[in-house]
């Protein structure tokens, strides 16, 4: 127990959460196994010298780059507000208005916070105003989530790679991103109604810790 404090005490100083560190390695290995399905020879005439510290360099190195792009560009204008307007769609479809809508955007709105700055605040809750041990199991939750969103990009990535540069069609990277988006946005919406109730039973405190960081004036 308290090396796992010791840990986590140093994450949070070099600012690096367990979720994030998770989808490094994550993005690096799962883009050398595409790497292996679009051109195998090519692979392994770039490992073969290679020792097994530099190969595990290069896939830190790649996967923090592909983390990084995923997560700031293609999730943060992207995916993420594709997951959002779902879930707002899913709350008028199924007649939650006010505060009985479960997304977690529309609860930031509904208390003064503007669209601009809703994925921020929502962040900076998620990582500052919940507690630790409540922090933990939402990092775990977000890092099973990114989990197929990267799922996703890295293999359409692949897909486009194959199709239009090496001329190999291969379908199933097409569709196996397709079902791994489909599945991330049905969880994600899932979680952000789990959190979205706890933002309502916490309205109160959210709302001074907002105003103090200056997301609602």
């Amino acid at each position: 127990m308290e090396n796992n404090t010791i840990e986590s005490s140093y994450l949070d100083k070099i600012g690096i959460s367990g979720e994030k560190i998770f989808g490094y390695l994550y993005a690096g290995i799962l883009a050398l196994i595409c790497f292996a399905f679009i051109d195998l020879d090519l692979l392994k005439n770039i490992t073969k010298d290679l020792g097994a510290i530099i190969i595990i360099l290069i896939i830190i190195g790649i996967g923090t780059a592909i983390y990084v792009i995923y997560f700031r560009i293609i999730g943060d204008l992207l995916l993420f507000q594709a997951q959002h307007l779902l879930h707002k769609v899913a709350d008028y479809f199924n007649n939650r208005k006010g505060e009985a809508r479960t997304c977690s955007m529309s609860f930031l709105e509904a208390i003064g916070v503007s669209k601009s700055l809703q994925r921020p605040a929502y962040e900076s809750i998620k990582n500052d105003f919940i507690t630790s041990k409540e922090r933990k199991s939402v990092q775990i939750a977000h890092g099973e989530l990114h989990i197929l969103y990267l799922t996703f990009v890295e293999l359409f990535l692949s897909y486009l790679i194959s199709y239009f540069i090496k001329h190999n069609h291969q379908v199933w990277f097409l569709c196996s991103s397709l079902i791994c988006l489909a599945l991330a946005f049905i969880a994600d919406t899932m979680q952000h109604m789990r959190e979205t109730a706890y933002l309502k039973r916490n309205e109160t405190d959210i709302i001074t810790y907002l105003k103090e960081l200056g997301f609602i004036k």
